[in-house]
């Protein structure tokens, strides 16, 4: 049952897996599909079962019309139309306009990583993640007066001070930690 009506989604000029390069090894998947970035980056994180971070300035819709296609590849193609980019590191897939992803920068890995967490916003606000990271962290989080736009995270098992690393990140922002204060700072290029 239903099948008939699968297939005609896919109908209409689908690429077959064969127009994507050789670099795209990702599982396959069929999808047909129009999405705000926030829900399709975590559609993707589902999809690939990666962690996956927003940036907080990003907005727009995107479009995704594959059938068996690896997911690598379709992700890809559905960002650059979109005029979006997207870069993985340590396991997050971060996805953004192409110079905030390049931009990107993260502190080193902490030789004594904080306790693991699982955290999953979309299109969350940076006061209540910061109030969160107060209480995961024990300790004050003392944020800028500065907004931050929507934050969609999706991070499964990361230490909690590289999941907050992202987050903060994600607002083109940085952090340090003095006594016990994380002292996030607002960037000064906007």
């Amino acid at each position: 049952g239903g099948s008939t009506s699968e297939r005609r989604l896919f109908e209409n000029g689908a690429p077959a897996p064969s127009t994507f390069d050789p670099q795209y090894q990702g599982a396959p998947v069929s999808i047909h599909m129009e999405a705000d970035i926030h829900t399709f980056a975590a559609l993707m994180a589902d999809v690939s079962g990666m962690n996956s971070v927003v940036a907080s300035s990003s907005s727009g819709v995107l479009r995704a019309t594959a059938r068996n296609a690896p997911w690598d590849g379709v992700l890809a193609r559905a960002l650059a139309e979109a005029g979006f980019g997207c870069r993985i590191e340590r396991d997050v897939l971060f996805v953004g306009q192409p110079d905030f992803v390049k931009r990107l920068s993260l502190p080193p890995r902490s030789k004594t990583p904080g306790s693991p967490i699982s955290l999953s916003f979309h299109r969350g606000d940076i006061r209540d993640i910061g109030r969160l990271f107060a209480d995961i962290s024990g300790l004050n989080v003392d944020q800028p007066a500065a907004s931050c736009g929507p934050v969609t995270v999706f991070l499964r098992e990361v230490p909690w001070d590289e999941a907050f690393a992202w987050i903060v990140a994600s607002c083109g922002w940085t952090y340090h930690i003095e006594g016990d204060t994380i002292q996030v700072e607002a960037s000064q290029q906007n």
